[in-house]
C-alpha cells in the first residue's frame, strides 16, 4: 500500500520514533498500513531479512528491533483503544511481546523496559486478570523508587494504579494505605492542592474505611 507523503506522514512518523501513537484522522490509512506492517514485523522476530525477502540466520540490528518494538506498542494502543475481547486479548499479546524483547534487549530494570512492565498489567486489569498484574506493577513501583525516589511523580502514578487495583480486589486496607500515600506525595509536590479523588470517596464509604467528612482520609472532623 503506498503512504501518504504530506506533513500527516512527517507528523505521524516523528510521533512513533517518540513512542506515542498520532490521533489525526486524517493519518488513518497510513497508521492502518504501518500497524499491519508493524504484525509482519512482529512475526519475524530476530531474524533479519534481506530486500529479496529472504530470511536470515543472524539476528536483526538492535536499532531495527527497537524500531519494531514501537510499532508492535503502537498497534496495541491502538488495539486497546478500540476495545472488545477480541482486541484486547491481542493488545495482551503485543504488550507480552515487547515487554519479553526490551527484557532481551535493555535488560530487566532498563526505564523503558518498566514502561513496558506499566502498560502489559493496565491490559490485565481491564481483561479481569487482576492477580497477574498486581506483581507487575510491584516490579515497576520497585524499580522506580530505586531509579526516581519513592516521592516521584511517576512513581506514585504507580502507587496510585496499585491502590486502584486492591481496592477492585477487595482489599480495602491495603487500597487505604496506597491511596494516603499517593495523597501525601502529591501534596508534598503541590502543597496545598486538593487531590481527594473518587477513589478516596469510595473507600470512605465502606465499613472500616477512612473517616468521612474531612479534607483528607484518616482525620477525624
Amino acid at each position: 500500500p503506498s503512504r501518504s507523503t504530506g506533513a500527516c506522514s512527517m507528523g505521524a512518523r516523528s510521533s512513533l520514533a517518540r513512542g506515542t501513537r498520532t490521533r489525526s484522522p486524517s493519518c488513518t490509512p497510513w497508521l492502518r498500513w504501518l500497524t499491519s506492517r508493524a504484525s509482519w514485523l512482529m512475526l519475524s522476530g530476530s531474524t533479519g531479512v534481506h530486500s529479496t525477502g529472504a530470511r536470515s540466520a543472524s539476528p536483526a540490528p538492535h536499532s531495527y528491533r527497537m524500531n519494531t518494538l514501537i510499532y508492535a506498542h503502537n498497534l496495541a494502543g491502538l488495539l486497546e483503544e478500540q476495545g472488545g475481547q477480541g482486541r484486547l486479548v491481542e493488545a495482551e499479546t503485543l504488550y507480552r511481546h515487547v515487554l519479553g524483547e526490551r527484557e532481551t534487549l535493555l535488560g530487566a530494570s532498563h526505564p523503558d523496559t518498566l514502561d513496558a512492565a506499566h502498560y502489559l498489567p493496565k491490559m490485565l486489569n481491564k481483561l479481569d486478570k487482576r492477580d497477574e498484574a498486581e506483581p507487575l506493577y510491584r516490579r515497576v513501583l520497585d524499580g522506580r523508587e530505586e531509579q526516581l525516589g519513592a516521592r516521584h511523580t511517576d512513581t506514585l502514578t504507580i502507587v496510585h494504579a496499585l491502590a486502584a487495583l486492591a481496592d477492585k480486589q477487595g482489599k480495602l486496607a491495603d487500597a487505604e494505605r496506597l491511596y494516603r500515600r499517593a495523597l501525601d506525595g502529591r501534596e508534598e509536590r503541590e502543597p496545598g492542592a486538593t487531590l481527594i479523588s473518587h477513589e478516596h470517596a469510595h473507600l470512605c464509604a465502606q465499613p472500616g474505611g477512612a473517616a468521612r467528612g474531612t479534607g483528607r482520609p484518616g482525620q477525624a472532623g
